[in-house]
């Protein structure tokens, strides 16, 4: 398994990731590692662009340069990756693309999260190729996270779970377990049948 990531790279080599650093904050930097390893990167058949890069800035406070920084590491990537990889998948007949949004797209983002919002909803606007790449077994697909049991909710004393979950129709937040089996479904061959879509995995939200 490859990833490609900016920090918890140790994390990811205890689980046996062959992990590339990188930094997406600058678009040239992915260019630079698909250049230079190209041939690992190209043997990849499934892709998870997990990529975010989420900053508290308040709508009536957000410079140009802030939704620019959003847009380059929340999507980018992934039109990179794919304009990379899917031609190689394409030739082998498989390849599977999970682009992680979020159900903050849903509702325009926080009180401070417009930026990221706007970011994964443009990640969820899936090129039109996508039924091109379906008659060679390619599928592409977008996944709205719900809100998760992880640790970046507990990073903020002061947020309030309980009145945030009391939204969730299904009364509880998912868990990390829940949320990687989707991912996984969708990023292997079990996924047969699904491809342009936005799912959103969010307990009926």
């Amino acid at each position: 398994m490859l990833g490609l990531a900016r920090g918890n790279s140790a994390e990811l080599r205890a689980m046996e990731v062959d992990v590339i650093e990188v930094d997406f904050s600058e678009p040239e930097n992915l260019d630079t590692v698909i250049a230079s390893h190209g041939e690992r990167i190209m043997r990849s058949d499934a892709v998870v662009n997990a990529a975010a890069l989420l900053e508290s800035i308040p709508f009536m406070n957000v410079t140009p340069q802030d939704i620019l920084r959003a847009l380059t590491v929340n999507f980018l990537p992934g039109i990179t990756l794919m304009q990379c990889l899917i031609p190689a998948m394409r030739a082998r007949n498989f390849g599977r693309f999970v682009h992680l949004s979020s159900i903050g797209v849903k509702f325009r983002g926080g009180s401070s999260s417009y930026c990221y919002a706007l970011s994964k909803h443009a990640l969820e606007f899936l090129p039109s190729d996508y039924k091109v790449w379906a008659r060679d077994n390619v599928f592409v697909n977008a996944l709205r996270i719900g809100v998760t049991d992880t640790r970046i909710h507990r990073r903020d004393p002061t947020k309030d779970m309980k009145k945030r979950i009391d939204q969730i129709p299904a009364g509880r937040m998912a868990t990390a377990k829940e949320m990687a089996q989707l991912i996984y479904y969708y990023g292997s061959d079990d996924n047969s049948f699904t491809t342009g879509e936005v799912i959103a995995a969010a307990g009926g939200e």
